[in-house]
């Protein structure tokens, strides 16, 4: 089986009061059991 990916963007601090950077990541998919949330903001 093989897993599948999406692409999502991530707020992310590399270090201890780093400022928070946003970059596209890749997120697998939910498994039995897990969920998707998506959140949408304006």
């Amino acid at each position: 089986m093989t897993d599948k990916f999406i692409k999502s963007k991530a707020a992310i601090a590399w270090g201890p009061k780093q400022p928070l950077s946003v970059e596209e990541i890749d997120v697998m998919l939910p498994r039995a059991g897990e969920v998707l949330v998506r959140i949408v903001a304006t």
